[in-house]
């Protein structure tokens, strides 16, 4: 008898249980390309919150789509194949996850197999060396980084009026490597621009609809140059934290004395001399660990401009 009353119970319990997984959820992608407008298309019988995210082994990738109120049938999601910060994702096979959750809590999951191509030149940084610069003492180097070889643009205009193009330099690039080119502080007649804030804009010739700027101030004053102290550790405490890896990137250091100073050499024309500082801004500068006194260093990692966190690490 008591198993007769069940029955309706354990019925109504299937049936619900039945009418939660019943929310089909179906995802496809072509070939995903970096920097273009990629589709994907979602299938599904119920609307719902789609969230998309993009995965690989020992990789933190950006979500395509989070809590993205869909419609019961068929949507289109467009997506610029970036990541965190704006990198492209690597080249190679990823996993595409979709998950939709229901107005009655359901969730339903499914997750494909995606093709990533090589990303459009698109530009990904635009690095004046320094914030203030005097034209009179000499140019202002700007790093302009591309996510491909191709044609870069960098175009310079005042902040009071940034609709205004003054001046346009350009330069390509052979490979990732972020091209430099030098702004003298004139505009396109070669007449030298009053004091004040300007905006540097860089793009690339394939992509000039994505910009990424940078701001600077021009003085007609010699810029004065920091003090250079010596340092206890060059690399920031948490590598996590955006904010100390950008200080500990732009703080001066003394090169080849103090603990930590000793051992690191600029490099120029392959020979390694030691003295001068290093910064965000230093064009490359190779960490070499001495193995023990008077016999001889190895090599350790590069650092460059674009040194973020993956480059943040101790030497050991």
């Amino acid at each position: 008898m008591k198993f007769r009353r069940l029955l309706p119970v354990c019925a109504v319990v299937l049936l619900t249980l039945a009418a939660r997984c019943a929310c089909a959820l179906e995802l496809s992608a072509g070939t995903v390309t970096p920097f273009d407008q990629n589709t994907l298309l979602v299938r599904s019988d119920t609307s719902g919150l789609l969230t998309l995210t993009p995965s690989l082994p020992d990789y933190d990738l950006m979500p395509a789509a989070v809590d993205l109120a869909v419609e019961a049938g068929e949507t289109s999601v467009s997506w610029d194949g970036l990541s965190w910060h704006g990198e492209p994702l690597p080249p190679g096979r990823i996993t595409l996850s979709a998950c939709l959750q229901d107005a009655s809590g359901a969730v339903a999951e499914t997750s494909v197999e995606v093709k990533v191509a090589q990303p459009l030149c698109a530009a990904v940084s635009c690095l004046p060396e320094a914030d203030v610069f005097c034209p009179k003492e000499d140019a202002l180097r700007v790093e302009c980084g591309l996510s491909r070889k191709g044609g870069v643009r960098l175009e310079i205009a005042s902040a009071e009026e940034p609709d205004k193009v003054l001046r346009t330099l350009e330069g390509k690039a052979k490979d990732t490597v972020p091209v430099t080119l030098k702004w003298d502080g004139k505009d396109r007649k070669r007449k030298l621009l009053p004091d004040g804030d300007y905006i540097l804009t860089a793009y690339s010739s394939a992509l000039p609809d994505r910009r990424v700027s940078a701001t600077v101030t021009l003085s007609s004053a010699p810029v004065p140059v920091p003090a250079v102290s010596e340092t206890g550790d060059i690399f920031p405490a948490d590598p996590e934290n955006d904010e100390e890896v950008w200080a500990a990137l732009t703080a001066p250091a003394v090169v080849g004395a103090g603990t930590e100073g000793q051992g690191l050499y600029l490099m120029k024309k392959k020979k390694y001399s030691p003295g001068g500082s290093i910064s965000a801004w230093t064009a490359a500068v190779r960490c070499w660990k001495p193995t023990a006194p008077g016999a001889g260093s190895r090599p350790g990692a590069m650092l460059s401009a674009n040194t973020w966190r993956a480059g943040c690490r101790r030497i050991s």
